[in-house]
């Protein structure tokens, strides 16, 4: 074989660019600023992820076929300042209170 028949010819019909490679930030700056918004993304999405899960957990228990445990929830929630948001996302204020009034009789 001839080393000659390896190289590439000039007459094809497409160039081949051989100085591509992968794409790098120009800066350190351009690197830095993507990974900060690639950590700000995730710490938001982390907490959409909490809150909606939270939310699904109050939501089937306080909508749920138990009433003993729904009152047993809100109770143990409003202990608490906290915590004593949480029936409010699912509940009326004066079904709380309604709940609250029951146990202190």
């Amino acid at each position: 074989m001839n080393k000659t028949e390896f190289q590439r010819s000039e007459n094809l019909s497409f160039e081949i660019d051989e100085t591509l490679q992968r794409r790098k930030p120009k800066n350190n700056k351009g690197l830095a600023v993507v990974i900060i918004l690639r950590s700000l993304i995730s710490v938001v999405l982390s907490l959409v992820l909490a809150f909606s899960l939270l939310w699904t957990y109050a939501y089937t228990i306080l909508r749920g076929p138990s009433e003993d445990m729904k009152e047993r929830f809100v109770l143990a929630a409003c202990e608490k300042p906290y915590t004593e948001w949480i029936p409010h996302l699912v509940l009326p204020s004066d079904e709380i209170e309604a709940i609250r009034e029951r146990q202190g009789d």
